[in-house]
């Protein structure tokens, strides 16, 4: 490994970085056969760098690749995307390597990552990672035909009578409270990936508990199959503090004739969720997590966290799980990104 640098790309590296994911990773990926997603995914503020770590062997050949999203800064904290070695590569190490490379590079308090493979959560594993399959909870709407999810179980528990959940129509939120949890992302972040940069029209909920705003909610409507629901992808407040909130989405559900709302998540403790009023699926039950394009079946991600301080967790818009997986529109704006 002694001839192998490790470093972050760019901007004049690009060509070279989309010829490689082609050859090693997928042909037809996205960010393949539209580079402006790669950019928007990885291009830094600066425009001249790329949140990734690579890996370059003799003649700078690249050998190595690990896509970083970055979600704050002083101190960082980071999810992961695409992680790939070159297929055949002498250098057998180059994955472990690309992730120490991350830590000495960005020394990050917080790396989560959300998709991963079992093989690859193994080798995460081995690098103090925590690791598991993300969870799935939701909420039913008892008036909606079952077009998308099948046997979703309907919870008839009310919510806290202090409790309060409304929609806004941007992100000029009131203080809410910090809970301490991790990533800790600024809402500079959330302007950007969710308003100025966002690749889907999102939805804004805040939850409050004796009229006090506690937490906000990242939501997107998404349809197929004839059928709608509405998928929490982001959370930024004190989910605890909200109390028992989530049966206030059910007037909602009902009104726009949506079948359920739900959320992804990875995470050592997310008992939190359930405290919130949300079921967590269990089989029997079928909630769909590929809508791009749609599959009705239970498909849970791998998840893997490394953090300084708790409580933390990983949710779908932390990393690369919400954004087109085919050609669709033009890639939004990546020069408002915060860092």
């Amino acid at each position: 490994m002694s001839s192998v640098r490790f470093g972050r790309p760019a901007i004049g590296d690009r060509k070279k970085l989309i010829e490689f994911l082609a050859e090693n990773w997928r042909e037809d990926h996205l960010f393949v056969r539209d580079p402006a997603w790669f950019d928007w995914q990885h291009l830094a503020r600066d425009g001249r760098s790329y949140h990734a770590i690579v890996a370059l062997g003799e003649a700078d050949r690249i050998e190595g690749f690990l896509g970083i999203l970055p979600l704050a800064e002083d101190p960082a904290s980071v999810a992961t995307g695409i992680w790939v070695a070159r297929r055949q590569s002498p250098n057998r190490r180059v994955g472990l390597e690309l992730f120490a490379a991350l830590e000495r590079i960005y020394r990050p308090r917080y790396i989560g990552s959300l998709g991963v493979n079992e093989p690859a959560r193994k080798i995460l594993q081995m690098l103090g990672h925590r690791a598991g399959t993300s969870s799935q909870f939701y909420l039913r709407n008892p008036e909606a035909p079952a077009l998308l999810a099948e046997k979703l179980a309907c919870s008839d528990a009310p919510a806290d009578a202090a409790s309060g959940l409304h929609e806004i129509g941007d992100l000029e939120v009131p203080a809410l409270p910090a809970s301490g949890a991790l990533p800790g992302k600024p809402l500079a972040w959330y302007r950007w990936r969710y308003q100025s940069g966002a690749p889907y029209a999102y939805r804004f909920f805040l939850a409050e508990a004796h009229g006090r705003a506690q937490l906000l909610l990242v939501a997107r409507r998404v349809e197929a199959a004839g059928g709608a629901c509405l998928r929490i992808v982001d959370l930024l407040g004190d989910l605890a503090g909200a109390g028992r909130f989530a049966p206030r989405f059910l007037p909602i559900l009902a009104a726009e004739n949506l079948e359920y709302v739900d959320l992804v998540v990875g995470g050592p403790d997310l008992s939190a969720f359930s405290s919130a009023g949300f079921v967590a699926r269990e089989d029997p039950a079928v909630l769909p997590n590929h809508f791009d394009p749609f599959l009705r079946k239970n498909v849970a991600l791998g998840w893997t966290l490394k953090a300084a301080g708790s409580p933390c967790c990983v949710l779908r818009g932390d990393g690369d799980q919400d954004r087109p997986n085919r050609i669709g529109p033009p890639a939004p704006d990546w020069s408002s990104r915060p860092f």
